[in-house]
C-alpha cells in the first residue's frame, strides 16, 4: 500500500490493495501567524495562531492546485489507474466548495524552517543581521535557513 493517507484518519487502507496519495500544498505561504508568550510561567504553553489562509492568495492558489491535480488525475494514461477519488469528493465542485473545503483540512507540513527571517522588520523579519530579535535586548536566533526547496524529491516505486 504505498503513498496512503488520510487526513482525517477516517478511512484505512485494505491489505491487498494499491493506493496513491496526491497531496497540493504551499511552501511559502504568504500568510503568516504568531507566536506569544502567554503567562510568565514558563512550563506555560505559549499562545500560537498558525495563521492558515489569512492571506486570500495562499487560498486562491490551493483552490488552482486541487483543480489541476484532479484534472491529473483524469488524464491518460494516469487516469487508466485511479478507481476512485476521495478527497475531495468529487461534488465538491465550484471554487467556493474547494475553497470550503480546503478550509476544513488545512494543515502544515511539518516541516518548519525558515520560522526566523532575518529580514528588516518592516517586511516581517523577525532578526537582524547579527542574528538579534527585534524587540529584545539580546535574545539571538542561530538556527536560520535560508531558503527551503520548493519540492520534495520523493518517489515510491
Amino acid at each position: 500500500m504505498p503513498a496512503f493517507y488520510s487526513a482525517d484518519g477516517s478511512i484505512t487502507a485494505e491489505d491487498g490493495k494499491h493506493y496513491n496519495t496526491l497531496m497540493a500544498g504551499l511552501f511559502h505561504p504568504l500568510s503568516h501567524g504568531s507566536t506569544h508568550i502567554a503567562s510568565s510561567d514558563p512550563l506555560t504553553a505559549p499562545a500560537i495562531n498558525p495563521g492558515f489562509l489569512t492571506n486570500s492568495f495562499d487560498l486562491d492558489l490551493l483552490t488552482a492546485l486541487v483543480k489541476f491535480s484532479r484534472k491529473l488525475l483524469t488524464t491518460a494514461p494516469y487516469s487508466q489507474y485511479i478507481v476512485q477519488t476521495i478527497d475531495p469528493p468529487l461534488d465538491i465542485d465550484t471554487d467556493d466548495e474547494i475553497k470550503e473545503w480546503i478550509r476544513s483540512r488545512v494543515e502544515p507540513f511539518y516541516h518548519p524552517v525558515s520560522t526566523a527571517p532575518l529580514l528588516p522588520r518592516t517586511q516581517g523579519g523577525v532578526v537582524d543581521t547579527n542574528l538579534k530579535v527585534y524587540g529584545t535586548k539580546n535574545l539571538r536566533v542561530v538556527s536560520i535557513y535560508h531558503d527551503l526547496v520548493s519540492y520534495y524529491p520523493d518517489a515510491d516505486l
